[in-house]
C-alpha cells in the first residue's frame, strides 16, 4: 500500500476511498511508465522568415499553465524560444512575443472558458488567439480561433498507446463520464437520457475516475459522449479526438481554426439532445459509419490539435499576417 500511496495524485485523492479506486491509482502509473509517442514529423512547413518566441516565465495564473504549456512546448520543436519577464496583467490570458529580425510583436493567446474578448488586451497586441472562439465571430480580425487542448501533458505521451488499445476492439457500447461542477443540467439530462434508453448499454454517469482510467475506458468504447464544460469546448473532446473515438455531442458554440464538420469528424445532436439515444444507437450498430468517424476524428488531432501541428498553425499565422512587416 506505501507504494500506491506514494504515487498517488493529491486530485486522486478525492475519490480514491475504496479498494477498487486505489487499483486504478496504481494502474495509472504503471501506465504511464509505458513508452510514450514517437513526435510529430510532418508539419506543415513555414514559408519566409522563422521568427524567433519570447516566452514568459510566469503566469497571471498559475493554472494557465495547463492551458498554453502543449503550444509552449510544441513552439520548441520549431524555432528558437527564450524565456523572458513579459507583463501578464490580464486575467485567463497568455502574452508572449513573437521576433522578427527588424520587429517583435505581442501575441495573445485568451484560454478564458468564456467567449468574450479582453477589449484592452486586444488593443495592446498584434494577434489575438481565442481558444473558445465564438461561432459567430467577432468584428476585429486580429481575433483569431486558438484551438484547444487537453487537460494533462499524459495525453499527448500516451494517445497511440489509447489508439492501440481501442484497436483491440470495443467493450462497450457508449461512454460518457461528467462531473456536474460546469454545464450541471445538460450533463444531468444526457446521463438521464442514457442511462433509461434501451438500445445499447450506456458506461459512465456523474461519478469521477483516475485520469487514464477513463481514457482507456473511452478507447474501449464504441461512441463516446462530449458535452460542453464552463465553456463550449472541454477538455474531453480534444483527448476523445486524440484517441479517435467516435464521438456525439450537441453542436459546440465555439470552433476551432479548422472547423469540425457533422458527420465527418464528429456527430452532432439537436440542442436539446432530443436524438442522443438515436443517434448513438446508430453508431453502434453501424460499423463502417463509426470507424469512418473515429478515423478523422483522429487525423482531425494529428492534423491541427498535436502541440507541433498547434503550433506551427500560430507560427504560420503569425507569418501570412505580420511576416510582411
Amino acid at each position: 500500500m506505501s507504494f500506491v500511496k506514494r504515487v498517488l495524485s493529491r486530485r486522486a485523492l478525492t475519490y480514491a476511498s475504496d479498494p477498487a479506486a486505489w487499483h486504478a491509482v496504481a494502474a495509472e502509473r504503471v501506465w504511464r511508465l509505458g513508452t510514450p509517442c514517437a513526435p510529430v514529423r510532418d508539419v506543415s512547413p513555414l514559408r519566409g522568415v522563422v521568427p524567433g518566441v519570447y516566452w514568459p516565465t510566469e503566469y497571471e495564473w498559475p493554472v494557465a499553465a495547463r492551458f498554453v504549456e502543449p503550444l509552449h512546448t510544441g513552439l520548441t520543436t520549431l524555432t528558437t524560444v527564450e524565456p523572458r519577464t513579459i507583463s501578464q496583467p490580464y486575467q485567463g490570458i497568455v502574452v508572449f512575443d513573437i521576433c522578427y529580425p527588424t520587429r517583435t510583436f505581442s501575441i495573445a493567446v485568451d484560454y478564458h472558458d468564456l467567449p468574450a474578448v479582453n477589449a484592452e488586451c486586444l488593443a495592446q497586441v498584434a494577434l489575438y488567439f481565442k481558444m473558445q472562439h465564438r461561432r459567430s465571430g467577432y468584428d476585429d480580425p486580429k481575433i483569431l480561433p486558438g484551438g484547444y487542448v487537453a487537460s494533462r501533458e499524459s495525453l499527448y505521451r500516451h494517445y497511440c498507446r489509447l489508439r492501440a488499445l481501442r484497436k483491440r476492439g470495443p467493450k462497450s457500447d457508449v461512454y460518457g463520464r461528467f462531473g456536474t461542477r460546469f454545464s450541471a443540467e445538460i450533463r444531468r439530462r444526457a446521463i438521464d437520457i442514457l442511462q433509461h434508453q434501451t438500445k445499447f448499454k450506456f458506461t459512465g454517469g456523474t461519478s469521477l475516475a483516475i485520469y487514464m482510467q477513463s481514457l482507456r475506458e473511452a478507447a474501449q468504447s464504441r461512441v463516446c459522449i462530449d458535452m460542453p464544460g464552463n465553456g463550449s469546448f472541454c477538455y474531453r473532446l480534444v483527448e476523445y479526438l486524440a484517441i479517435g473515438c467516435c464521438i456525439v455531442a450537441p453542436r459546440h458554440t465555439s470552433i476551432m481554426y479548422p472547423e469540425l464538420r457533422d458527420r465527418e469528424h464528429i456527430v452532432y445532436c439537436r440542442d436539446d439532445l432530443a436524438d442522443l439515444a438515436e443517434l448513438c444507437a446508430y453508431y453502434v450498430e453501424n460499423d463502417e459509419a463509426r470507424e469512418t468517424v473515429s478515423a478523422n476524428a483522429a487525423r482531425f488531432f494529428d492534423e491541427n490539435l498535436h502541440p507541433e501541428q498547434l503550433a506551427g498553425y500560430y507560427m504560420r499565422t503569425c507569418n501570412e499576417r505580420l511576416g510582411a512587416h
